[in-house]
């Protein structure tokens, strides 16, 4: 990190449960909420850790001295007409945002799509809460395809813009 701490990104195992629910308490609800389910939850964070280790998702942590202080994931659908799109997800604690960090998992999240065949990543960001991750994925070639109006409701009824950016991924690039 730009400030000498070292951060550590890798996927998760069983053991990351608390971890991983320790980050989760510590961001406001806000943030939580734009997730599909209540990540404060041990089994929702249980079920996310089984789903990676599975194959049917991947996910990523980031660690600064063994504290989880980001969560990625790449969802990918098991069946159907959308195999070919994944839908990324990113959660960092405050005090690591504005440093790199989203965009050093962004990259590690697009590396692995490739490498999964997944030709479109897809990410439904609400402006005016995410505007941080809305500006990591602009550096990193996501494009913004639609905006919904009212597209996000808060706990409180208040209503946001969803705004939905995607990233071609093409498989035969190659290292060079």
């Amino acid at each position: 990190m730009p400030d000498g701490r070292e951060v550590l990104i890798r996927p998760p195992g069983k053991a990351d449960a608390d971890g991983l629910l320790g980050l989760f308490q510590r961001l406001p609800l806000i943030e939580r909420w734009c997730f599909g389910e209540d990540p404060c939850e041990r089994g929702v964070v249980e079920g996310w850790i089984d789903r990676h280790l599975e194959g049917r998702t991947f996910g990523i942590l980031a660690l600064c001295e063994d504290e989880v202080v980001g969560f990625g994931a790449i969802l990918r659908p098991g069946y159907g007409g959308r195999r070919h799109t994944s839908t990324l997800q990113l959660a960092v604690l405050p005090p690591f945002r504005k440093l790199g960090l989203c965009t050093w998992m962004t990259l590690d999240l697009i590396r692995r799509a490739m490498e999964f065949d997944i030709e479109t990543l897809r990410a439904d960001l609400v402006m005016g809460l995410e505007n941080d991750v809305i500006e990591t994925l602009g550096q990193c070639a996501f494009v913004e395809r639609c905006v919904v109006e009212d597209g996000f409701r808060c706990p409180d009824g208040m209503c946001y813009v969803t705004v939905v950016m995607t990233r071609t991924l093409y498989p035969t690039w190659g290292d060079f």
